[in-house]
């Protein structure tokens, strides 16, 4: 539970521009869910999503709003290729990849942001989700 607090409030700090807080954070947030990985009787059924896969992509979202695209781009893939096949193509994660889009056309790598949004729009449209959808359409 601490070590999602501390990685809501690094990206506080993100938002609020200040690198070094949300760095300290973060290193600190991965010290936490460590020390947490060590007692998993203790973990709440609650916080079953939040694992280091999670926390990677949490981080690469606080990069992508210091605008640090590149980094962005190295922690959202990292984090989406470290999800299991059945998570990856789940609702909630897609919106991650719409992140990771943003960051790679900050980069200009256009193509490879095609690719991207082209799963996205796919996954939108087996699992109905109109939101999805129109968030990817607007991204195009």
């Amino acid at each position: 539970m601490r070590a999602l607090a501390v990685q809501q409030e690094a990206r506080g700090l993100a938002v609020l521009g200040d690198a070094a807080g949300t760095g300290r954070g973060f290193d600190n947030a991965r010290e936490l869910t460590a020390q947490a990985a060590e007692h998993p009787e203790d973990e709440p059924p609650w916080i079953y999503f939040f694992n280091p896969d999670m926390l990677t992509m949490q981080h690469g979202l606080a990069c992508q709003y210091l605008g640090r695209h590149k980094k962005a781009v190295e922690l959202l893939t990292a984090g989406l290729d470290a999800l299991s096949p059945e998570v990856r193509h789940a609702e909630w994660v897609a919106y991650y990849r719409l992140d990771q889009t943003r960051s790679l056309r900050a980069l200009h790598e256009d193509a490879e942001a095609a690719r991207v949004l082209d799963e996205v729009a796919d996954l939108a449209e087996r699992l109905g989700s109109a939101r999805l959808a129109r968030q990817a359409a607007a991204l195009r």
